[in-house]
C-alpha cells in the first residue's frame, strides 16, 4: 500500500495567482501605489502581484503628444463567485428512470473537469491578472480588476453553454466591487451574501 495514503478520498481544487511579468516592471499603470499599500522590494519578475496591482491592470493607455503615457480607470477589484443551478435537482431527476451511478458519477466528474481542469487554464491563458481563489466541482471564486470580472463572467456563461449543449445547465453567480486593501475573508464573505439572494430568484440563471 501506498505509505502516504490517508485513507481518506482527496480533492483537487484548481488556483492561479498572478505575478509580475518583465512588461510590468517596465509599466507607468503602478506608479500611483504607495509603498504604504505595497513593499516596493517584492516589483520583482515572478513575485506574486498584490491586489493593488491587480486592481490597476485594466487601466487604459493613453499618449499625449510628447509621447508621455497616462493612464484612466479605477483602481477597483471585482470579486466573483458562482456555481451552477438546481445541482440537487439535475443529479435526483435529470436521468429520469435511467438514472445509474455511472451516469452520476460521469456527469459530476464532467463538471468537475470543467470547473478544476478546464477552465483555470483558460482564465489563466485569456485573463492573466485574474486571481481564481479556488475552482472546483461546481463552483467558482475569482478576484480581478472589475472590468476583467465582467468580461469573464460573460466569457465563462458562453463556454458553460458549449459545453453542456443544453438550456437546462446555467450558473448564478455575484460580483461585488471592493478596493483592494479589503480583507479577502470579507470579499468571500459579502459576496456569498449577494449569491444567496441570487439563488433565492426564479428560474435562477440570475446575477
Amino acid at each position: 500500500p501506498d505509505e502516504n495514503f490517508t485513507g481518506f478520498a482527496e480533492k483537487m481544487l484548481a488556483y492561479y495567482v498572478p505575478v509580475f511579468t518583465k512588461e510590468d516592471l517596465n509599466s507607468a499603470r503602478y506608479t500611483e501605489i504607495s509603498e504604504k499599500s505595497f513593499d516596493s522590494s517584492d516589483f520583482i519578475e515572478g513575485n506574486l502581484k498584490s491586489f493593488y496591482h491587480i486592481a490597476a491592470d485594466s487601466k487604459i493607455k493613453h499618449v499625449n503628444e510628447k509621447g508621455e503615457e497616462k493612464f484612466t480607470g479605477k483602481n477597483f477589484l471585482g470579486v466573483l463567485k458562482a456555481d451552477i443551478d438546481n445541482l440537487g435537482q439535475i443529479f435526483s431527476k435529470g436521468f429520469g428512470s435511467k438514472v445509474t451511478i455511472s451516469k452520476i458519477v460521469s456527469l459530476s466528474r464532467m463538471f468537475d473537469y470543467f470547473f478544476t481542469g478546464w477552465l483555470p487554464y483558460k482564465i489563466r491563458n485569456n485573463f492573466p491578472s485574474i486571481y481564481t481563489v479556488f475552482a472546483g466541482g461546481d463552483d467558482l471564486f475569482l478576484i480581478g480588476h472589475y472590468e476583467d470580472i465582467i468580461n469573464t463572467y460573460e466569457w465563462i456563461i458562453e463556454k458553460l453553454r458549449d459545453y453542456t449543449k443544453n438550456e437546462d445547465f446555467h450558473l448564478s453567480a455575484a460580483i461585488k466591487l471592493t478596493k483592494p486593501n479589503v480583507p479577502i475573508n470579507l470579499m468571500a464573505e459579502f459576496t456569498e451574501e449577494e449569491l444567496e439572494e441570487a439563488k433565492k430568484l426564479d428560474g435562477k440563471d440570475a446575477l
